[in-house]
């Protein structure tokens, strides 16, 4: 079990905030600072500076962050795994919403065909939200579509997805379209803030100095199907992972809108804490998946 003064420290490094952190804590401010001074001390290392009103971590700092969050998932996993000493494997991980419901389903079938003492759960989440549950010790690894800190985790690509702008078979365009721009007379009908899905667009009209803000109509919607079925009835257009609509566009009810400066393709990522003494249980639950490709 980590050190109490150890777990003040890794709250201070995700809120970078002695106020926050206190609170989190429920401990006053004042023992905040007194615990970081401690493990200061005794480490003979300066763990946080100041720029100007801002806390950031030193390297050392971030470095001990990084071992720390690792021992606290680890240590979590071994109590679960003490606590059902069976022989039975449990696993609980994450992925992202397009990976979660059109990607892995199919190939989780083969691993419990091999192990089946294997008690799996997958979570099913954004982006964002995954990276704070792997942080916390809450799954031991996830599979993500998109971008996340890459000095942070343990990562494997494994895959590439085609991330395409979609319509309804009978969706009529304002306008002949033929770039990017050309649709932004259409609503747009996207994920929730933190999904990857909607980080892809995002970064994709970063680059180009734009914002989803340019589409003249924007609608908001956290569920998938439910993205999907508004495009089907000719609602709007979005933007998704082909791989995610493999049927529709097999039925015909939806097309890929064929755009000249639009041809992107993004990594589905397994990522983990760094040295986790797991890692080789969660290879071999990677390698059945990529092998029943």
């Amino acid at each position: 079990m980590l050190d109490y003064r150890l777990y003040t420290f890794l709250t201070l490094s995700e809120t970078l905030n002695y106020t926050k952190a206190a609170e989190i804590l429920c401990i006053t401010q004042p023992a905040v600072s007194q615990h970081i001074r401690y493990l200061e001390t005794t480490y003979q290392i300066k763990l946080f500076d100041h720029h100007g009103k801002n806390l950031v971590l030193t390297k050392q700092g971030e470095y001990l962050a990084s071992c720390l969050r690792t021992m606290n998932a680890d240590e979590k996993r071994v109590v679960e795994n003490l606590r059902n000493i069976k022989d039975i494997t449990r696993i609980k991980f994450g992925a992202t919403l397009t990976i979660g419901e059109y990607i892995l389903p199919k190939r989780i079938k083969q691993y419990l065909h091999i192990h089946p003492q294997t008690n799996l759960t997958m979570l099913v989440e954004n982006t964002a939200t995954l990276l704070q549950m792997l942080d916390h010790g809450e799954i031991s690894f996830a599979i993500v579509e998109g971008y996340f800190p890459l000095h942070r985790y343990e990562h494997q690509m494994l895959s590439r997805q085609p991330y395409v702008a979609l319509k309804g078979k009978d969706y009529q365009m304002q306008k002949p379209v033929y770039t990017l721009q050309d649709l932004f007379d259409e609503p747009l009908i996207i994920r929730e803030e933190g999904s990857g899905t909607r980080e892809v667009l995002e970064r994709v009209l970063k680059e180009r100095n734009l914002t989803i803000q340019d589409f003249s109509n924007t609608i908001e919607i956290g569920n998938m199907n439910a993205i999907k079925h508004l495009v089907e009835e000719n609602t709007g257009i979005t933007f998704l992972y082909k791989a995610a609509v493999e049927e529709e566009l097999k039925k015909g009810t939806m097309e890929v809108i064929p755009l000249k400066d639009f041809d992107i393709q993004r990594d589905f990522t397994f990522i983990t804490l760094k040295n986790t003494i797991f890692m080789e249980e969660y290879k071999d639950f990677i390698s059945c998946i990529l092998q029943s490709e």
